[in-house]
């Protein structure tokens, strides 16, 4: 008769703990014999950790989630309300900034407890938690992932109009969005919250313990999937275009550093930006790293419970602590940097006449409705190089308004310009 229910059914039935404390000690001592209640525990509870380190681990996590929730707000802050900074790249910086503040408000904060105690206190909440635990981490990753494939872009092919308009990156920014929710949507669909018993041999009690669960049939292929989408296919791309990136860098350097003084301080500009995104990124995966492989490896390798507890908490703080260096990573650029979010229009100007001038235009020609023409002599320049310049000159550099043709063939160019050259 015992296995035909569960103790949570026993309990709702007769509403006693001495029968239920009964039953389950029936149960635990017939285990051989006596079909096991799927929701008890034959086992002392687990979980006993003394008060300095509850303090620690409560303290340590208290600091994350106040430094991620408060640094992502400024960061938000700071681009919501500078109308110069509403542009595409910082669109995705607001986006990361977004969704770490979300996973550090309505997931950290509910999930440490859980995973420490081993109890759920929040009732329905359960699916709320799973969801973004799970959204807020895939926007962050594929946010990435676009970043690194708009600055691959612009430093491979410099010349080039940048293929992301703003209009084009919040239509990116919104497919991220239904992607994640949709990666999220089956933890939060299946979620349920279960009441389990422990039962010690030994004292003879009844301990109870809510858990927050997802269960469903391909609950282990979903969380292979979820390894792949969220790291390794991510490590992978972003390792790929940030090294094209290193390449393309390399051998601009060595192409122009005896043509323009100018174009090599815009390098030397696009390089710090990149290296901050590289920066944002590299912290991301290393922090990531041991919590992705604790679930793939080490979760079935390790059998004393209580250093898997440790060891998991220790990994998932480390993963969530990605949430909060961001605004920090933001803040060491503006100290070595006048505005890491932006670059002025004066700066594009610059640079874009800087590399018309190292790619060896000889002579430009300003014509009475302010277009702009090549009309002379490319010296020295490799075909590809040439047809880059041409397509370039095609492109943007007959929109300008104003145009002052100097000996030293620099131009003073618009805005609209600047944003198809640079």
């Amino acid at each position: 008769m015992v296995g035909n229910f569960t103790l949570r059914a026993i309990e709702k039935q007769y509403n006693n703990e001495t029968v239920l404390t009964m039953i389950a000690d029936y149960a635990c001592s017939n285990m051989k014999t006596a079909t096991p209640l799927p929701d008890l525990h034959c086992q002392e509870f687990p979980v006993k950790h003394s008060i300095p380190t509850q303090i620690v681990v409560a303290t340590a996590f208290s600091i994350l989630i106040l430094t991620a929730v408060i640094g992502n707000c400024v960061v938000m802050w700071i681009i919501a309300t500078h109308k110069v900074m509403h542009r595409g790249f910082n669109y995705f910086l607001f986006n990361i900034a977004f969704a770490d503040f979300l996973i550090a408000l309505l997931n950290v904060g509910t999930t440490w407890t859980f995973n420490f105690y081993y109890d759920w206190w929040y009732g329905d909440f359960c699916a709320v938690n799973l969801f973004f635990g799970v959204a807020p981490t895939c926007v962050s990753v594929f946010t990435m992932m676009a970043v690194s494939w708009d600055r691959c872009h612009a430093v491979v092919n410099p010349l080039r109009k940048r293929p992301l308009s703003n209009h084009r990156i919040v239509w990116i920014i919104a497919a991220i969005w239904i992607s994640a929710v949709g990666v999220a949507l089956p933890v939060a669909i299946c979620s349920r919250t279960e009441k389990h018993f422990f039962f010690s041999d030994q004292r003879h009690i009844i301990s109870v313990q809510w858990l927050c669960i997802s269960d469903f049939a391909y609950k282990v292929v979903y969380d292979n999937l979820l390894l792949i989408i969220q790291y390794i296919l991510p490590l992978i791309f972003l390792s790929v275009t940030y090294g094209r990136i290193a390449y393309a860098f390399r051998n601009q350097t060595d192409d122009f550093q005896q043509h323009s003084t100018k174009y090599t301080d815009h390098l030397h500009a696009k390089r710090k930006a990149v290296k901050m995104l590289a920066l944002v990124v590299g912290i991301f995966m290393v922090c990531w790293l041991p919590y992705q492989l604790y679930h793939a490896v080490l979760e079935r390798l390790i059998t004393d419970f209580e250093f898997a507890s440790y060891s998991y908490m220790v990994f998932y703080w480390l993963a969530m602590s990605a949430s909060a260096y961001n605004p920090f990573i933001y803040c060491y650029a503006n100290a070595r940097r006048s505005d890491p979010f932006q670059v002025d229009y004066s700066d594009r100007v610059s640079s874009a006449s800087s590399i018309i001038t190292a790619y060896g235009v000889s002579q430009i020609r300003c014509n009475k409705n302010s277009s702009i023409s090549e009309i002379a002599r490319l010296r020295g320049l490799e075909s590809v190089k040439k047809a880059t310049l041409n397509q370039s000159l095609g492109n943007g550099l007959t929109s300008a308004r104003y145009c002052d043709c100097t000996p030293s063939m620099t131009c003073e160019m618009n805005a609209e310009l600047v944003d198809k050259v640079a």
